[in-house]
């Protein structure tokens, strides 16, 4: 029992596996008989629509992270104009009142270098020539050529001159025609003779025709292989560059941030110094009350930080963050985050 059932089994099992292998073979067969029916042209054709669609779009998320960022950096220049600038007019007013001569001087240049450099240049993919134009061409010099060599065989078998005194009239044709068909053993049969005349010529000509349709669908079908690597290349490029720019991104986010907390520093600061001035009525920085010395100094500290961040271009000539950049603005979030924990000790 355990053998039959055994026997069984293993036939089931080779059933079922033969099942499998067969379908996946004539899949296969399937899918390499319709590979072969396709022409070079087709398979060209889809490869260029291919490589066409994928270059598109990338270039659009790539048009798209570059709107948004050119956005963003619009939205921050804004602010600085709008929040930070007169925060700072106001920040030198007052240091000045107290005869100070180290007030730093500060320059918006943080987003100079990304709006003066542009990006990597498009691809652009143009459909490859079928070459039908030069294909129509050599087929009529083909025909053409032919022709005169059936006219230069007639004429000499007929014994008539290659370049005939008279516009060659039917009588003339159908002699030539005739001593064509001699030629193949078929007797003056001018029937026959244009006949040949006809098929061969026209044959000729189709084979010219499509051995340069055959002989461009091959150089297009190299030409798409390798418009298709250059397109691996520049997809790759370009999302490194999405790469790039959603770093950057976060960075101007972060410079954001920063440009918001020194506005409103600031602006604290010299609310207190314009209080405690009016308050302490002196013009002399030697003579103030040692906490508003205190507030002068943070005062210029504060904007020191601000424009180690504000002067510094975040990218650098190769469109890529620059390092000098990006350890002034680590440094800033420090000592922007050591003097609020000051402030609520």
């Amino acid at each position: 029992m355990e053998s039959v059932s055994g026997n069984r089994g293993e036939k089931e099992s080779a059933e079922l596996q033969g099942t499998v292998t067969g379908g996946v073979s004539n899949k296969s067969d399937s899918q390499i008989e319709t590979n072969s029916k396709r022409s070079k042209k087709h398979i060209v054709k889809e490869k260029i629509e291919s490589t066409k669609a994928r270059v598109d779009r990338i270039d659009i998320e790539m048009n798209k992270a570059i709107m948004n960022l050119s956005g963003k950096i619009s939205d921050i220049l804004e602010r600085v104009d709008e929040n930070l600038l007169p925060v700072l007019k106001e920040s030198k007013r007052v240091l000045g009142a107290v005869d100070r001569k180290d007030i730093p001087e500060i320059k918006i240049a943080f987003a100079k270098q990304y709006l003066e450099n542009g990006r990597s240049e498009n691809m652009n993919i143009d459909d490859l020539p079928a070459g039908h134009g030069m294909a129509v061409m050599v087929a009529i010099c083909t025909f053409l050529t032919l022709m005169l060599i059936w006219y230069y065989l007639g004429t000499s078998g007929a014994s008539m001159p290659l370049v005939p005194d008279k516009i060659p009239d039917m009588v003339m044709l159908k002699t030539i025609s005739a001593h064509i068909a001699d030629i193949f053993g078929l007797g003056l049969n001018a029937t026959a003779g244009a006949a040949i005349v006809s098929i061969t010529t026209l044959l000729a000509g189709w084979a010219g025709y499509l051995s340069v349709i055959l002989v461009k669908a091959s150089a297009n079908l190299k030409k798409a292989n390798e418009i298709e690597m250059e397109a691996d290349r520049y997809l790759e490029m370009k999302s490194d560059e999405l790469e790039k720019l959603d770093e950057i991104s976060k960075h101007f986010d972060k410079i954001d941030s920063l440009i918001a907390k020194y506005t409103v520093l600031l602006d604290e600061n010299n609310a207190i110094l314009r209080r405690s001035l009016f308050l302490e009525g002196v013009d002399d920085f030697s003579k103030l009350h040692g906490k508003t010395q205190e507030t002068v100094r943070d005062t210029i500290r504060l904007m020191r930080g601000l424009r180690s961040v504000l002067e510094t271009p975040l990218i650098d000539d190769k469109n890529s963050l620059s390092s000098v950049a990006l350890d002034a603005i680590k440094k800033s979030e420090n000592e922007l985050g050591h003097y609020i924990e000051k402030l609520y000790r």
